[in-house]
């Protein structure tokens, strides 16, 4: 919709009527209100869109599947199929590279005895969730297998 540049025209003239309005004093607050208020219904606009979208794509979804039925259910069962499977090959492929950049041979033993038995390290690397594998280090406390297994 919008070249970069003009993307950039539209901010230096945004920036120029929030300067020139701010610098005309009491006479500009008519439009700094009228601009507020603007920006306040813009921004219930994109609310009420992000709300009804889901809806949306919902019926749009309904109507492909009534029109293509089964064709369109077997491209996302493939597209599923080949996800999981690249995700899982991912997985141990390249978190054994990544080891190994790590620690070479006693990098890889260690990765995997401890996504294989420890919880916090599991939930690392299935969530991909700082948070949730903090909370589950929580339960375990007192379990420091880095330092354990001699990695620093």
């Amino acid at each position: 919709m919008f070249s970069r540049s003009n993307m950039l025209v539209h901010i230096v003239i945004s920036i120029l009527f929030g300067f020139a309005a701010q610098s005309v004093g009491e006479r500009g607050k008519p439009f700094t209100s009228f601009l507020s208020s603007g920006s306040e219904v813009m921004m219930k606009v994109v609310s009420l869109t992000m709300y009804l979208a889901p809806i949306g794509l919902g019926a749009y979804f309904a109507t492909l599947v009534g029109q293509y039925g089964p064709i369109l259910l077997g491209s996302y069962i493939k597209a599923g199929i080949t996800y999981y499977v690249a995700s899982i090959v991912y997985f141990f492929v390249a978190f054994t590279i990544y080891a190994f950049m790590a620690g070479k041979g006693q990098g890889i033993r260690v990765f995997w005895s401890n996504m294989l038995i420890d919880p916090p390290a599991t939930m690392l690397n299935a969530s991909g969730d700082n948070v949730a594998g903090m909370m589950v280090s929580r339960m375990v406390e007192g379990r420091n297998w880095l330092k354990k297994d001699g990695i620093k």
